[in-house]
């Protein structure tokens, strides 16, 4: 059972941003839990990556804050992955490096 009840989660203000509230865990059960809300320009992205037949990679940021109500947390920020410019694409996948074989 959640220490908090999701109803004292905050509501996620930001798009691509979420968060991780201590609870009190049994068992295998997390001893976190919260929620993310992904923005638009983040889902296109995930659902180009799957359409594309690659698994999808995302860069997570994490910061440790306290809430008005005195609640410890954990701030999380998410975005597509940092890619260097003028960086290859994404490796190919060993069905389409199959193709590239003149033989």
């Amino acid at each position: 059972m959640s220490q908090y009840p999701i109803s004292q989660y905050p509501i996620n203000q930001y798009p691509n941003s979420g968060s991780l509230f201590e609870r009190v865990a049994e068992g295998r059960q997390p001893n976190r839990t919260g929620n993310m809300t992904l923005g638009e320009d983040l889902c296109d992205y995930i659902h180009q990556e799957y359409r594309a037949g690659r698994d999808v990679i995302l860069d997570i940021s994490a910061w440790d804050k306290t809430s008005a109500k005195g609640l410890a947390f954990i701030s999380l920020s998410i975005k597509k992955p940092y890619v260097k410019e003028g960086a290859k694409d994404a490796p190919k996948k060993v069905e389409d490096l199959e193709s590239d074989i003149p033989f």
